[in-house]
C-alpha cells in the first residue's frame, strides 16, 4: 500500500530539484523520469499533481490490490473498516441481494434486485471491492464481472 504521507515528502523533493519521484514511488516511472528531466514540467507538473495527489495515491493502492488478487493472494487487507449496512440502506440491500445469490452478483442483478439507479449501484459495489468487502472476477465463460462476497457465501 501506498501512503500518502510519503507521496506528499516525495512531491515536496521535487522543489529543490528532485521532480518526480512521488510518480516513482506511485508506480508510474516514465512520468517520473519526465519530470525529473524537465524540472517537473516546469513547475506545471508540481501544480496538477498537488491538485490531484489524492486520486494518484487511490489509483496506486487499486493497481497494488488488483496485483495481489491476479497472483492469487486474496483480498487486500481492509483499508477502512466497512460502514454497518442500516436496514433499507442501498449497502443493505446489496448484501442482501448478494447473499440470496450465495455472495455473488453482478452489477446488472444488483440493479435489478435492488430497484436502485446504476450509476449508484455501480458506485456502492466499487466502494465494497475497495474496502475489501468484495472482491472482484470475472465469469469465465461470458467476461461478466462478478462482485463476490466471501463472507455470504454458504459453507459446506
Amino acid at each position: 500500500m501506498h501512503d500518502k504521507t510519503l507521496a506528499w515528502i516525495f512531491w515536496a523533493l521535487g522543489g529543490v530539484g528532485l521532480g518526480g519521484l512521488h510518480r516513482f514511488y506511485l508506480g508510474r516511472p516514465w512520468s517520473g523520469l519526465l519530470y525529473l528531466c524537465t524540472w517537473n514540467l516546469g513547475g506545471i507538473g508540481m501544480v496538477i499533481d498537488a491538485i490531484s495527489m489524492d486520486r494518484l495515491v487511490e489509483d496506486a493502492n487499486d493497481q497494488w490490490r488488483f496485483r495481489r488478487q491476479l497472483r492469487g493472494e486474496g483480498h487486500a487487507p481492509l483499508e477502512l473498516p466497512a460502514p454497518a449496512p442500516h436496514p433499507g440502506s442501498l449497502m443493505h440491500e446489496l448484501l442482501r441481494a448478494a447473499a440470496t445469490r450465495n455472495g455473488a452478483i453482478t452489477l446488472s442483478e444488483a440493479v435489478m434486485d435492488t430497484g436502485a439507479d446504476y450509476a449508484a449501484v455501480d458506485e456502492e459495489l466499487t466502494a465494497l471491492m475497495r474496502r475489501g468487502v468484495a472482491v472482484v472476477e470475472n465469469h469465465a465463460e461470458t467476461g461478466v464481472v462478478i462482485y463476490r462476497f466471501p463472507e455470504l457465501e454458504k459453507r459446506g
